[in-house]
C-alpha cells in the first residue's frame, strides 16, 4: 500500500513537472501543493486501514490501486497534450527556419551570378541544414523518452532525461537560427560590395 502511495504522488509530481515544459513558472509554483495532498491521502489511506481491520485494509489496498492507475492514466493524457502542444510549436520554427533559409539560398544563387563569392554563405546554409537535421532527431529522442515516463519506476529521473534531451533540441535550432543571420549579414554585405563596385565602373 506504501507502495502504492509512492506511485500517486510519483505520478503527481510527474504531471506538474511535465507541465513545466509549458508553463514553468505555475508548474513549479503548484509543485509543493501537488505533493501535499497526496501525501495527505497517502497517511489518511494508512491510518484508516490501520484501525480497521483486514477486510477494510483490503479494500483500502484496492482503493488505492485503482487511484495508482487512475494517476497514471492522467498522467498519460497530460504528456500526451504537452506533447501535442510542443510539436506544433517545433514544427512551426523549423519549418520558418526552412524557408528563410532556402529565400538565403535564392539569393545567394542570384549575387553569384552576378560576380559575387557567396561560398562563406553556403558554408553557413549548410551548416544550417545540418542543425536543424539535429534537432529534429533530438526532438524525436526527447518525444520517446518523454511517452515512456510514466512507465517508468523513476519517473522524476525520466523526466530529467527528457527534459535534458528537449531543452538540447532546443538549444540546436538556436544555433541553426544563429547561422541563418549569419549568412543574411554576409549576403548583405556582398550585395553592397556587388552595388558599389557598379556605380564605381
Amino acid at each position: 500500500m506504501h507502495r502504492t502511495a509512492r506511485h500517486i504522488r510519483s505520478s503527481l509530481l510527474i504531471t506538474v513537472l511535465v507541465a513545466a515544459l509549458l508553463v514553468p513558472a505555475l508548474a513549479f509554483g503548484a509543485q509543493g501543493s501537488g505533493q501535499a495532498g497526496s501525501v495527505d491521502s497517502g497517511s489518511a489511506g494508512t491510518s484508516a486501514g490501520t484501525g480497521t481491520g483486514t477486510a477494510q485494509q483490503s479494500g483500502s489496498t484496492g482503493d488505492s490501486a485503482q487511484a495508482a492507475d487512475a494517476a497514471v492514466a492522467q498522467l498519460r493524457a497530460r504528456i500526451g497534450l504537452a506533447l501535442q502542444k510542443r510539436a506544433r510549436r517545433f514544427d512551426t520554427a523549423t519549418a520558418a527556419l526552412e524557408r528563410q533559409r532556402a529565400r538565403l539560398m535564392t539569393l545567394a544563387d542570384k549575387l553569384e551570378q552576378l560576380g559575387g563569392d557567396v561560398a562563406q554563405v553556403r558554408t553557413r546554409l549548410r551548416e544550417c541544414e545540418q542543425l536543424l537535421v539535429q534537432a529534429r532527431e533530438q526532438e524525436q529522442t526527447a518525444t520517446r523518452l518523454m511517452r515512456r515516463i510514466a512507465d517508468e519506476q523513476d519517473r522524476s529521473g525520466a523526466f530529467v532525461r527528457a527534459r535534458t534531451q528537449a531543452r538540447a533540441a532546443v538549444q540546436t535550432m538556436s544555433q541553426a537560427r544563429t547561422r541563418l543571420h549569419a549568412a543574411a549579414d554576409l549576403l548583405e554585405d556582398i550585395a553592397e560590395d556587388i552595388g558599389e563596385g557598379g556605380e564605381t565602373g
